[in-house]
């Protein structure tokens, strides 16, 4: 959703481009990561699937945190 909506975002705004590639670089990891992990952990039965599943969501809750940075007209 946040992917759909800087896509929009960005194909209608007037003013300067952002950093394009390192903004949809993000965009783009945090979904495979998400994708990626969450399939590791599932079927993951011992203790590292847990870890997998930790770790996927820290790097995604940074990888959010930095889009709001790297993204100059953000959502607020």
């Amino acid at each position: 959703m946040l992917g759909i909506s800087l896509g929009v975002r960005d194909a209608t705004s007037a003013g300067p481009p952002p950093e394009r590639v390192t903004l949809y670089g993000y965009v783009l990891t945090g979904l495979m990561l998400v994708v990626g992990g969450g399939w590791l952990g599932a079927f993951e039965r011992t203790r590292w699937g847990s870890v997998v599943i930790a770790v996927t969501c820290a790097v995604t809750l940074v990888l959010l945190m930095r889009i709001h940075q790297i993204w100059p007209g953000g959502f607020a």
